[in-house]
Protein backbone atom coordinates (compact mmCIF):
# COMPACT_ATOMS: atom_id res chain seq x y z
CA UNK A 1 0.00 0.00 0.00
CA UNK A 2 2.71 2.41 1.13
CA UNK A 3 6.04 2.69 -0.66
CA UNK A 4 9.56 3.47 1.16
CA UNK A 5 8.43 5.97 3.43
CA UNK A 6 11.13 7.84 2.94
CA UNK A 7 9.63 11.06 2.13
CA UNK A 8 7.41 13.40 3.84
CA UNK A 9 3.72 12.30 2.12
CA UNK A 10 4.66 8.65 2.55
CA UNK A 11 5.58 9.04 6.34
CA UNK A 12 2.03 11.39 6.32
CA UNK A 13 0.46 8.04 4.18
CA UNK A 14 1.94 5.60 6.53
CA UNK A 15 0.96 7.24 10.15
CA UNK A 16 -2.45 7.48 8.99
CA UNK A 17 -2.28 3.95 8.25
CA UNK A 18 -1.63 2.81 11.54
CA UNK A 19 -3.89 5.33 13.36
CA UNK A 20 -0.85 7.42 14.70
CA UNK A 21 -2.43 10.60 15.57
CA UNK A 22 0.11 12.29 17.35
CA UNK A 23 2.94 11.88 14.21
CA UNK A 24 0.24 12.85 11.43
CA UNK A 25 -0.21 16.07 13.59
CA UNK A 26 3.51 16.25 13.73
CA UNK A 27 3.94 15.58 10.09
CA UNK A 28 1.15 18.35 9.38
CA UNK A 29 2.99 20.96 11.79
CA UNK A 30 5.84 20.28 9.89
CA UNK A 31 4.00 21.39 6.87
CA UNK A 32 3.35 18.25 5.22
CA UNK A 33 0.29 18.62 3.00
CA UNK A 34 -2.80 16.78 4.38
CA UNK A 35 -3.55 16.58 0.31
CA UNK A 36 -0.47 14.80 -0.83
CA UNK A 37 -0.42 11.55 -2.84
CA UNK A 38 2.15 8.61 -2.43
CA UNK A 39 4.90 8.48 -4.43
CA UNK A 40 2.90 5.40 -6.46
CA UNK A 41 0.21 7.52 -6.58
CA UNK A 42 -2.37 5.36 -5.25
CA UNK A 43 -3.27 6.80 -1.70
CA UNK A 44 -3.94 10.23 -0.34
CA UNK A 45 -3.61 10.58 3.63
CA UNK A 46 -7.46 10.67 4.06
CA UNK A 47 -8.23 7.65 1.52
CA UNK A 48 -5.89 6.03 3.48
CA UNK A 49 -7.58 7.10 6.82
CA UNK A 50 -11.24 6.60 5.24
CA UNK A 51 -10.06 2.89 4.59
CA UNK A 52 -8.76 1.91 7.95
CA UNK A 53 -11.71 3.47 9.51
CA UNK A 54 -9.47 5.67 11.69
CA UNK A 55 -12.10 8.43 12.18
CA UNK A 56 -9.90 10.48 14.38
CA UNK A 57 -7.17 11.15 11.34
CA UNK A 58 -9.94 11.56 9.15
CA UNK A 59 -11.12 14.45 11.75
CA UNK A 60 -7.70 15.84 11.67
CA UNK A 61 -6.96 15.96 8.04
CA UNK A 62 -10.51 17.42 7.46
CA UNK A 63 -9.91 20.34 9.98
CA UNK A 64 -6.04 21.03 8.43
CA UNK A 65 -7.85 20.77 4.75
CA UNK A 66 -8.31 18.18 3.27
CA UNK A 67 -10.30 17.76 0.51
CA UNK A 68 -13.60 14.89 1.53
CA UNK A 69 -13.40 14.59 -2.06
CA UNK A 70 -10.10 14.13 -3.73
CA UNK A 71 -9.25 11.09 -5.56
CA UNK A 72 -5.39 9.92 -6.03
CA UNK A 73 -4.47 9.67 -9.55
CA UNK A 74 -3.90 6.11 -9.48
CA UNK A 75 -4.77 2.79 -8.18
CA UNK A 76 -8.55 1.73 -7.53
CA UNK A 77 -9.81 4.90 -7.79
CA UNK A 78 -11.68 5.31 -5.22
CA UNK A 79 -12.78 8.60 -2.82
CA UNK A 80 -12.39 9.07 0.16
CA UNK A 81 -16.24 8.52 0.97
CA UNK A 82 -15.95 5.56 -1.27
CA UNK A 83 -13.40 3.94 0.87
CA UNK A 84 -15.42 4.67 4.38
CA UNK A 85 -18.49 3.03 2.71
CA UNK A 86 -16.49 0.03 1.81
CA UNK A 87 -14.93 -0.28 5.42
CA UNK A 88 -18.52 0.02 6.36
CA UNK A 89 -17.39 3.26 9.12
CA UNK A 90 -21.19 5.17 8.54
CA UNK A 91 -19.92 7.71 11.19
CA UNK A 92 -16.55 8.35 8.64
CA UNK A 93 -19.26 8.95 6.08
CA UNK A 94 -21.73 11.25 7.89
CA UNK A 95 -18.33 13.25 8.77
CA UNK A 96 -17.30 13.48 5.15
CA UNK A 97 -20.60 14.72 3.57
CA UNK A 98 -20.46 16.92 6.22
CA UNK A 99 -17.62 18.39 4.76
CA UNK A 100 -18.76 18.25 1.19
CA UNK A 101 -17.79 14.95 -0.16
CA UNK A 102 -19.90 13.90 -3.36
CA UNK A 103 -21.77 11.33 -2.55
CA UNK A 104 -21.83 9.91 -6.04
CA UNK A 105 -18.30 9.83 -6.92
CA UNK A 106 -17.04 6.64 -8.92
CA UNK A 107 -14.32 4.10 -8.90
CA UNK A 108 -12.20 2.74 -11.35
CA UNK A 109 -15.35 0.33 -12.75
CA UNK A 110 -18.02 3.10 -12.30
CA UNK A 111 -19.55 1.97 -9.00
CA UNK A 112 -20.74 4.58 -6.93
CA UNK A 113 -20.21 3.93 -3.14
CA UNK A 114 -24.22 2.87 -2.89
CA UNK A 115 -23.85 0.43 -5.45
CA UNK A 116 -20.77 -1.15 -3.87
CA UNK A 117 -22.78 -0.53 -0.27
CA UNK A 118 -25.59 -2.60 -2.12
CA UNK A 119 -23.51 -5.10 -3.71
CA UNK A 120 -21.91 -5.76 -0.50
CA UNK A 121 -24.94 -6.15 2.06
CA UNK A 122 -23.60 -3.37 4.20
CA UNK A 123 -27.56 -2.19 5.43
CA UNK A 124 -26.12 1.06 7.59
CA UNK A 125 -23.85 2.62 4.44
CA UNK A 126 -27.05 2.40 1.99
CA UNK A 127 -29.28 4.23 4.85
CA UNK A 128 -26.66 6.96 5.39
CA UNK A 129 -25.71 7.25 1.92
CA UNK A 130 -29.59 7.94 0.84
CA UNK A 131 -30.11 10.48 3.37
CA UNK A 132 -27.24 12.12 2.57
CA UNK A 133 -28.62 12.46 -1.05
CA UNK A 134 -26.86 10.12 -3.11
CA UNK A 135 -28.41 8.86 -6.40
CA UNK A 136 -30.19 5.55 -6.55
CA UNK A 137 -30.21 5.22 -9.32
CA UNK A 138 -27.06 5.47 -10.39
CA UNK A 139 -25.70 2.94 -13.06
CA UNK A 140 -22.28 1.73 -13.12
CA UNK A 141 -20.19 1.06 -16.48
CA UNK A 142 -21.84 -2.27 -16.62
CA UNK A 143 -25.31 -0.35 -16.54
CA UNK A 144 -26.49 -1.72 -13.09
CA UNK A 145 -28.09 0.34 -10.20
CA UNK A 146 -27.68 -0.58 -6.35
CA UNK A 147 -31.00 -2.18 -6.94
CA UNK A 148 -29.21 -4.60 -9.29
CA UNK A 149 -26.41 -4.87 -6.83
CA UNK A 150 -28.84 -6.02 -3.92
CA UNK A 151 -30.94 -8.32 -6.44
CA UNK A 152 -27.32 -10.51 -7.26
CA UNK A 153 -26.76 -10.10 -3.48
CA UNK A 154 -30.60 -11.83 -2.70
CA UNK A 155 -31.01 -9.12 -0.33
CA UNK A 156 -34.59 -8.09 -0.11
CA UNK A 157 -34.46 -6.07 2.75
CA UNK A 158 -31.67 -3.54 1.32
CA UNK A 159 -33.84 -3.71 -2.17
CA UNK A 160 -37.05 -2.34 -0.30
CA UNK A 161 -35.08 0.66 1.20
CA UNK A 162 -34.10 1.27 -2.22
CA UNK A 163 -36.90 1.08 -3.69
CA UNK A 164 -38.77 3.01 -1.05
CA UNK A 165 -36.27 5.82 -2.19
CA UNK A 166 -37.03 5.76 -5.45
CA UNK A 167 -35.14 3.08 -7.44
CA UNK A 168 -36.57 2.60 -10.63
CA UNK A 169 -37.24 -1.42 -11.84
CA UNK A 170 -37.38 -0.49 -15.33
CA UNK A 171 -34.12 0.75 -15.64
CA UNK A 172 -31.89 -1.91 -17.62
CA UNK A 173 -28.01 -2.25 -18.23
CA UNK A 174 -25.85 -2.49 -21.10
CA UNK A 175 -27.17 -6.10 -21.93
CA UNK A 176 -30.72 -4.80 -21.88
CA UNK A 177 -31.38 -6.54 -18.89
CA UNK A 178 -33.65 -5.45 -15.81
CA UNK A 179 -33.20 -5.91 -12.35
CA UNK A 180 -35.56 -9.30 -12.53
CA UNK A 181 -33.22 -10.92 -15.16
CA UNK A 182 -29.82 -9.98 -12.36
CA UNK A 183 -32.05 -11.81 -9.96
CA UNK A 184 -32.91 -14.91 -11.58
CA UNK A 185 -29.91 -15.38 -13.29
CA UNK A 186 -28.54 -16.39 -9.61
CA UNK A 187 -29.16 -19.98 -8.13
CA UNK A 188 -29.91 -20.73 -4.70
CA UNK A 189 -32.53 -20.09 -2.52
CA UNK A 190 -31.77 -16.41 -1.68
CA UNK A 191 -32.69 -15.53 -5.32
CA UNK A 192 -35.97 -17.43 -5.20
CA UNK A 193 -36.46 -15.24 -2.76
CA UNK A 194 -35.52 -12.01 -4.52
CA UNK A 195 -37.28 -13.28 -7.19
CA UNK A 196 -41.15 -13.63 -5.59
CA UNK A 197 -40.03 -10.46 -3.71
CA UNK A 198 -39.84 -8.70 -7.35
CA UNK A 199 -42.79 -10.23 -8.41
CA UNK A 200 -45.16 -9.88 -5.27
CA UNK A 201 -45.96 -6.31 -6.47
CA UNK A 202 -48.44 -6.84 -9.97
CA UNK A 203 -47.14 -3.35 -11.09
CA UNK A 204 -43.29 -4.48 -10.79
CA UNK A 205 -44.71 -7.60 -12.30
CA UNK A 206 -45.97 -6.35 -15.71
CA UNK A 207 -43.06 -4.40 -15.83
CA UNK A 208 -40.82 -6.48 -15.59
CA UNK A 209 -41.82 -10.07 -16.51
CA UNK A 210 -41.79 -9.96 -20.30
CA UNK A 211 -38.87 -7.63 -21.11
CA UNK A 212 -36.60 -8.55 -23.59
CA UNK A 213 -32.47 -7.98 -23.65
CA UNK A 214 -30.45 -7.51 -25.79
CA UNK A 215 -30.51 -10.14 -27.60
CA UNK A 216 -33.93 -10.81 -27.30
CA UNK A 217 -33.81 -12.75 -24.51
CA UNK A 218 -36.49 -12.71 -21.26
CA UNK A 219 -35.78 -13.61 -17.64
CA UNK A 220 -37.57 -17.11 -18.60
CA UNK A 221 -35.28 -17.74 -21.23
CA UNK A 222 -32.27 -16.90 -19.85
CA UNK A 223 -32.82 -19.32 -16.62
CA UNK A 224 -33.91 -21.35 -19.06
CA UNK A 225 -30.42 -21.38 -20.81
CA UNK A 226 -29.14 -21.88 -17.53
CA UNK A 227 -31.28 -25.26 -17.04
CA UNK A 228 -32.69 -23.71 -13.65
CA UNK A 229 -36.28 -25.77 -13.70
CA UNK A 230 -37.28 -24.17 -10.67
CA UNK A 231 -36.79 -20.64 -11.06
CA UNK A 232 -38.50 -21.42 -14.79
CA UNK A 233 -41.28 -22.81 -12.88
CA UNK A 234 -41.92 -19.92 -10.76
CA UNK A 235 -41.27 -17.43 -13.72
CA UNK A 236 -43.93 -19.13 -15.68
CA UNK A 237 -46.62 -19.36 -12.67
CA UNK A 238 -46.11 -15.48 -12.63
CA UNK A 239 -47.04 -14.89 -16.09
CA UNK A 240 -44.08 -15.58 -18.08
CA UNK A 241 -44.68 -15.42 -21.85
CA UNK A 242 -43.76 -18.48 -23.03
CA UNK A 243 -43.77 -18.35 -26.85
CA UNK A 244 -41.46 -15.13 -26.80
CA UNK A 245 -38.75 -15.06 -29.42
CA UNK A 246 -35.34 -13.82 -29.24
CA UNK A 247 -32.87 -12.53 -31.68
CA UNK A 248 -32.51 -16.53 -33.66
CA UNK A 249 -36.24 -17.01 -33.28
CA UNK A 250 -35.42 -19.30 -30.63
CA UNK A 251 -38.33 -19.82 -28.54
CA UNK A 252 -38.31 -21.11 -24.44
CA UNK A 253 -39.21 -24.48 -26.21
CA UNK A 254 -36.28 -24.37 -28.14
CA UNK A 255 -34.01 -23.25 -25.71
CA UNK A 256 -35.24 -25.62 -23.37
CA UNK A 257 -34.73 -28.55 -25.98
CA UNK A 258 -31.19 -26.95 -26.24
CA UNK A 259 -30.82 -27.70 -22.42
CA UNK A 260 -31.23 -30.66 -22.47
CA UNK A 261 -33.34 -31.06 -19.85
CA UNK A 262 -36.82 -33.20 -20.56
CA UNK A 263 -38.29 -31.27 -17.02
CA UNK A 264 -37.60 -28.07 -18.56
CA UNK A 265 -39.53 -29.58 -21.58
CA UNK A 266 -42.35 -30.57 -20.15
CA UNK A 267 -42.84 -27.32 -18.26
CA UNK A 268 -43.14 -25.86 -21.25
CA UNK A 269 -45.50 -28.31 -22.44
CA UNK A 270 -47.63 -27.61 -19.47
CA UNK A 271 -48.17 -24.21 -21.01
CA UNK A 272 -49.27 -25.61 -24.84
CA UNK A 273 -46.55 -23.44 -26.21
CA UNK A 274 -46.52 -24.04 -29.76
CA UNK A 275 -44.31 -26.68 -31.41
CA UNK A 276 -44.72 -25.24 -35.21
CA UNK A 277 -42.72 -21.83 -34.78
CA UNK A 278 -39.30 -21.54 -36.39
CA UNK A 279 -36.51 -20.07 -36.03
CA UNK A 280 -34.36 -17.91 -38.29
CA UNK A 281 -32.87 -21.01 -39.78
CA UNK A 282 -36.69 -22.05 -40.72
CA UNK A 283 -35.93 -24.98 -37.34
CA UNK A 284 -38.49 -26.05 -35.06
CA UNK A 285 -38.14 -27.64 -31.39
CA UNK A 286 -38.28 -30.88 -33.24
CA UNK A 287 -35.54 -30.08 -35.79
CA UNK A 288 -33.45 -28.83 -32.49
CA UNK A 289 -34.25 -32.68 -30.87
CA UNK A 290 -32.98 -34.04 -33.45
CA UNK A 291 -29.84 -32.22 -33.86
CA UNK A 292 -28.80 -33.11 -30.53
CA UNK A 293 -29.72 -36.46 -30.75
CA UNK A 294 -32.05 -36.64 -27.44
CA UNK A 295 -34.48 -39.72 -27.75
CA UNK A 296 -36.20 -39.01 -24.63
CA UNK A 297 -37.02 -35.06 -25.68
CA UNK A 298 -37.98 -36.16 -29.11
CA UNK A 299 -40.39 -38.93 -28.16
CA UNK A 300 -41.93 -36.32 -25.63
CA UNK A 301 -42.54 -33.90 -28.32
CA UNK A 302 -43.85 -36.28 -30.75
CA UNK A 303 -46.23 -37.24 -28.31
CA UNK A 304 -47.38 -33.76 -27.67
CA UNK A 305 -47.53 -33.39 -31.32
CA UNK A 306 -50.14 -36.05 -31.66
CA UNK A 307 -52.15 -35.25 -28.90
CA UNK A 308 -52.78 -31.60 -29.91
CA UNK A 309 -52.28 -31.07 -33.55
CA UNK A 310 -53.46 -32.11 -36.65
CA UNK A 311 -51.13 -34.98 -38.64
CA UNK A 312 -51.21 -32.97 -41.88
CA UNK A 313 -50.23 -29.46 -39.58
CA UNK A 314 -47.41 -31.67 -37.83
CA UNK A 315 -43.99 -30.40 -37.70
CA UNK A 316 -41.98 -33.83 -38.38
CA UNK A 317 -43.09 -32.87 -41.89
CA UNK A 318 -41.50 -29.90 -41.55
CA UNK A 319 -38.59 -28.85 -43.70
CA UNK A 320 -36.09 -26.14 -42.53
CA UNK A 321 -34.29 -23.51 -44.87
CA UNK A 322 -32.06 -25.76 -45.63
CA UNK A 323 -34.79 -28.86 -46.74
CA UNK A 324 -34.46 -30.88 -44.11
CA UNK A 325 -37.00 -32.60 -41.80
CA UNK A 326 -36.38 -33.37 -38.35
CA UNK A 327 -36.16 -37.50 -39.48
CA UNK A 328 -33.56 -36.56 -42.33
CA UNK A 329 -31.54 -34.44 -39.53
CA UNK A 330 -31.09 -37.14 -37.41
CA UNK A 331 -30.57 -39.87 -40.09
CA UNK A 332 -27.44 -37.64 -41.12
CA UNK A 333 -25.77 -37.21 -38.12
CA UNK A 334 -22.95 -38.97 -36.22
CA UNK A 335 -25.35 -39.50 -33.00
CA UNK A 336 -28.72 -39.30 -34.42
CA UNK A 337 -29.21 -43.25 -34.44
CA UNK A 338 -31.30 -43.56 -30.89
CA UNK A 339 -33.35 -40.82 -32.64
CA UNK A 340 -33.79 -42.04 -35.73
CA UNK A 341 -34.81 -44.99 -34.09
CA UNK A 342 -37.00 -43.11 -32.38
CA UNK A 343 -38.84 -41.76 -35.95
CA UNK A 344 -39.18 -45.41 -36.94
CA UNK A 345 -41.07 -46.65 -34.10
CA UNK A 346 -43.36 -43.33 -34.57
CA UNK A 347 -44.14 -44.19 -37.66
CA UNK A 348 -45.86 -47.64 -36.76
CA UNK A 349 -47.21 -45.65 -33.87
CA UNK A 350 -48.63 -42.77 -34.89
CA UNK A 351 -51.90 -43.19 -36.46
CA UNK A 352 -53.17 -44.78 -33.90
CA UNK A 353 -52.49 -42.99 -31.24
CA UNK A 354 -53.49 -40.18 -32.69
CA UNK A 355 -56.96 -42.01 -33.01
CA UNK A 356 -56.45 -43.01 -29.32
CA UNK A 357 -55.81 -39.22 -27.88
CA UNK A 358 -58.30 -37.82 -30.16
CA UNK A 359 -60.93 -40.42 -28.47
CA UNK A 360 -59.69 -39.14 -25.50
CA UNK A 361 -60.00 -35.54 -26.14
CA UNK A 362 -63.76 -36.31 -26.81
CA UNK A 363 -64.74 -38.11 -23.70
CA UNK A 364 -63.08 -34.80 -22.06
CA UNK A 365 -65.19 -32.16 -23.53
CA UNK A 366 -67.61 -32.31 -20.39
CA UNK A 367 -64.81 -32.43 -18.15
CA UNK A 368 -63.25 -29.40 -16.44
CA UNK A 369 -60.09 -27.99 -17.93
CA UNK A 370 -57.96 -29.29 -14.95
CA UNK A 371 -59.28 -32.54 -16.15
CA UNK A 372 -58.57 -32.09 -19.11
CA UNK A 373 -55.08 -30.83 -18.24
CA UNK A 374 -54.29 -33.76 -16.00
CA UNK A 375 -55.12 -36.91 -18.48
CA UNK A 376 -53.41 -34.99 -21.17
CA UNK A 377 -50.20 -35.35 -18.94
CA UNK A 378 -50.95 -39.14 -18.12
CA UNK A 379 -50.86 -39.64 -22.16
CA UNK A 380 -47.83 -37.86 -22.66
CA UNK A 381 -45.32 -39.90 -19.80
CA UNK A 382 -47.15 -42.86 -21.30
CA UNK A 383 -44.60 -45.36 -22.87
CA UNK A 384 -44.42 -46.49 -26.47
CA UNK A 385 -45.29 -49.79 -27.04
CA UNK A 386 -42.23 -52.34 -26.93
CA UNK A 387 -40.07 -50.17 -25.04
Amino acid sequence: MRPDKSTPEDRLIDAAAKGDTAKVQELLDSGTDPDCVSSDGNWTPLCTAAYRSHFKIASLLLSRGADPSKKPPHGSGGSPLWWAAAGGNDALLNLLIQKGAKTDEINGNGMTPLSMAAAAGKLNIVQALLQGGANVNAQDHSGNTPLMRAAMRGDTYIMQILLDAGADVTLTNVRGQTVLHSAAQKSGGLNDKTVRFLLQDKTRTKQLLNVQDMQGKTALMRVIMRRDTNMADLLLKAGADPDTTDEHGYTPLILAVNSRRREMVDLLLDKNVSLTRRDKNGDTALHHAARIGEADILETLLFQDAATLRAEDSPQYMRNKAGDTPFGICKNRLNGKAAAEVFRKWEAEEKPLRREFLAAQRDEKQKTRAVQRDAMRRFLRRPSNGR
